[in-house]
């Protein structure tokens, strides 16, 4: 398995030895902002415009997983188990992307 390119954390997340963790292991790009007052060279590097696209792109993936939670039930699985579980969220993904298309046909 190899490691994803990107990665985007909130500030809860961004702690030094978290990025070395994630630079061991291959990742290029790591967007986790840090927490307080930051230095310069930090604030250059938060700057960066791939920084605040991955910052904008978990935000989204967080609206969207909150609007599958809200309208598709995928908060609480009826199903028992971690495959009853995989099963419950796919379907939910699954009459996500049916309602879409409905949509747009």
């Amino acid at each position: 398995m190899t490691a994803p390119t990107s990665v985007a954390g909130d500030r809860g997340f961004a702690s030094p030895k978290n990025e070395a963790a994630l630079r061991s292991i291959g990742v290029e790009k790591i967007s986790l902002p840090r927490r307080g007052w930051i230095t310069y060279e930090r604030r250059d590097y938060q700057s960066q415009s791939w920084f605040r696209y991955l910052q904008r792109w978990r935000a989204g993936e967080e609206a969207q997983i909150s609007y599958l939670k809200r309208k598709f039930g995928i908060d609480r699985s009826l199903s028992r188990g971690i495959n009853g579980t995989k099963t419950w969220v796919g379907l939910g993904i699954f009459a996500h992307n049916l309602k879409q298309i409905a949509r747009l046909a």
